[in-house]
């Protein structure tokens, strides 16, 4: 009985061996261009599998900005190799695999997803990159630390004169708070250098005595923001980058690409001759002019803007929903488009499918305030309605993938 045994053991081993070998016959072989992993619909899940981080970019050849992030993403590859990062860089060409980015539901183009621990459904969004040190900078604040401690004024110098341009969060608390934000902006804007500190010789220094974030330019303070307790971290990306730009600047060939890639979506061109005798004064009088204005989100000069400003204050005070917030802005401000003169209200659902509704009730507190409520109860069974359609469409793709699988086994 016991050589029995044996024997069935010693075939069951066999025929584990023989399916693992089977197994590793069926994979794919994964191609690689430039350091970069070449991916297809076929090859996706099986790098998936292979590499618990994995950096995807995906690509359009023929696309200009594709061009140019093919060569970044490429020499970030080669610099990660020559490191003891467990992270493997792939591409996945859009033009060729449209089904793959399909089922992927990827858009834009280019963009760079990491997908951890072979979870296809939650990859983490990378922000637009222009160089492979940015690339690498962004992966490597995901691992560790994203901004330095500066412990007091040697290191402060060391770190604001080593930069051109730098961010420096002064916080009493390092491990908790306000501070998170800051750690969680530093994490995305990986092409700036970032600081943090709770010395009380910096915050003298600067003559602070709150807590605030710092944008440095070329060593000296150029601007600041008290990091209040409504602060987010889009309100704070946001001032970095538009306050990283100097107030006016020349367009050029070098700075084109900057300005026209910014968050500032609107921009004031002078166009002047520097010979003229005029250029020193003109130019002074538009740079103040320029910081008169920064940040106004109104139009001073329409008497119906300012008559709509103490309703906006009262619904302000009235306001008592979690989930609704009342903002004032200007068309250029948010990158909308008006079909009406304004000032106008309007409302934008918390949901899915994006879409603006436009207010043309009676400009008083109880009547917008019916208005928002009646839009919260279409807006949750909007959501819920497309929740219900996102379950079914990712248990299909599950159930898809599952057959797909069972058809290769």
């Amino acid at each position: 009985m016991a050589s029995v045994w044996r024997a069935v053991c010693v075939l069951l081993c066999l025929s584990a061996c023989v399916w693992d070998r089977v197994c590793v016959d069926t994979e794919e072989e994964i191609p690689e261009e430039n350091d970069v992993l070449r991916l297809k619909k076929s090859t996706f899940d099986q790098a998936l599998k292979r590499y618990p981080k994995l950096l995807v970019h995906f690509y359009a050849p023929l696309s200009g900005e594709s061009m140019s992030s093919i060569m970044e993403f490429s020499k970030a590859s080669a610099q990660l190799k020559e490191t003891t990062s467990t992270i493997t860089l792939a591409g996945v060409d859009v033009s060729k695999e449209k089904e793959l980015a399909a089922q992927l539901n990827v858009t834009a183009i280019p963009s760079i997803r990491l997908y951890l621990s072979a979870d296809k459904h939650n990859p983490v969004h990378c922000p637009a990159l222009r160089d492979a040190d940015a690339i690498l900078t962004w992966l490597k604040r995901r691992e560790g630390p994203s901004a330095d401690v500066i412990e007091g004024l040697g290191q402060l110098k060391d770190f604001s004169e080593s930069h051109d341009l730098a961010v420096l969060g002064l916080f009493k608390d390092l491990e908790q708070g306000m501070v998170q934000v800051l750690f969680s902006v530093a994490a995305e804007v990986a092409d700036l250098p970032f600081g943090v500190t709770h010395s009380s010789d910096v915050y003298t220094h600067y003559n602070i005595n709150t807590d605030c974030v710092l944008l440095l330019k070329k060593g000296k303070l150029d601007s600041k923001l008290e990091m209040s307790d409504d602060i987010t971290a889009e309100a704070l990306t946001d001032f970095i980058r538009i306050h990283e730009f100097d107030l006016v600047m020349e367009y050029n060939g070098k700075t084109a690409p900057q300005i026209l890639n910014s968050v500032v979506k609107n921009h004031l061109v002078l166009f002047i001759n520097k010979t003229e005798e005029s250029f020193t004064h003109t130019l002074s009088e538009f740079h103040n002019t320029a910081t008169h204005f920064r940040g106004q989100v109104h139009a001073p000069w329409s008497e119906e803007s300012r008559a709509l400003f103490p309703l906006w204050e009262e619904l302000a005070q009235r306001q008592n929903y979690d989930n609704v917030d009342a903002r004032s802005a200007t068309p250029t401000y948010v990158n909308i488009r008006l079909q009406e003169k304004p000032p106008s209200i309007k409302i934008f659902p918390a949901v899915y499918a994006e879409r603006v509704i436009h207010y043309t009730g009676d400009r008083t507190a109880d009547a917008v305030v019916e208005f928002v409520q009646q839009e919260m109860k279409r807006a949750k069974k909007d959501k819920a309605k497309e929740d219900r359609e996102r379950k079914k469409y990712i248990e299909k793709v599950k159930a898809q993938e599952a057959a797909e699988k069972k058809d290769e086994l």
